[in-house]
């Protein structure tokens, strides 16, 4: 999948984490990547190891593992938007999608978006969550690409978010304008639903 959709920057297993599992899951991580803790950051955007006795869904195992490294050991519920994005895929059962957020492996300024669903056992009991996590750039460009330049600017947009936050990528014409340029032109948009949020191509 990850060969055939390189605008997927990851795809993350995220169990559920409690004082009964951690320290076996802890020394399952740690036979392949030694260092491994399970850590959240602080108000200086600095990491620090998640407290004992808590429980969380953090991220155990990442798909692929460079340009991800960062990621290993992440609670997800550390930041809000990430922690609605949770809870609403946990109480649907289904698909959720999280609104624009910077990855904390981003190294330019794309806006990342996560769609996390969840995996249950025995009973219907919650084990914890997959999550695919997605660079808006990345998203469009490749999405674009056979398309022939034509002028044309497009704008995706997440219409469920607050004001400046909607606007999740613009991409500019691949062709030099010539004379000059109206915001009033012509326009076309698209709405679409996914996972939960309502999404607008312009």
């Amino acid at each position: 999948i990850l060969s055939r959709h390189p605008y997927i920057q990851a795809f993350q297993w995220l169990p559920e984490v409690s004082p009964r599992n951690r320290a076996a899951l802890e020394a399952e991580a740690r036979r392949t990547y030694p260092e491994f803790r399970f850590f959240r950051r602080d108000a200086s955007d600095r990491p620090e190891t998640m407290p004992p006795g808590s429980t969380f869904h953090a991220i155990q195992y990442v798909s692929p593992y460079r340009g991800n490294e960062i990621t290993l050991g992440y609670c997800a519920e550390s930041l809000p938007t990430r922690q609605q994005t949770l809870a609403q895929a946990l109480q649907s059962g289904d698909l959720a999608a999280s609104g624009g957020i910077r990855l904390i492996q981003e190294t330019s300024n794309q806006t990342g978006v996560l769609v996390m669903t969840p995996v249950r056992g025995e009973g219907g009991r919650p084990l914890g969550m997959v999550q695919g996590v997605f660079r808006m750039g990345d998203l469009v460009k490749n999405s674009t690409a056979f398309l022939e330049p034509r002028g044309v600017t497009l704008r995706l947009y997440d219409t469920t978010a607050p004001g400046a936050m909607a606007l999740l990528h613009e991409e500019a014409s691949r062709l030099a304008p010539v004379g000059p340029t109206r915001d009033e032109g012509l326009r076309l948009a698209r709405v679409f639903e996914l996972a939960g949020r309502r999404w607008s191509v312009v």
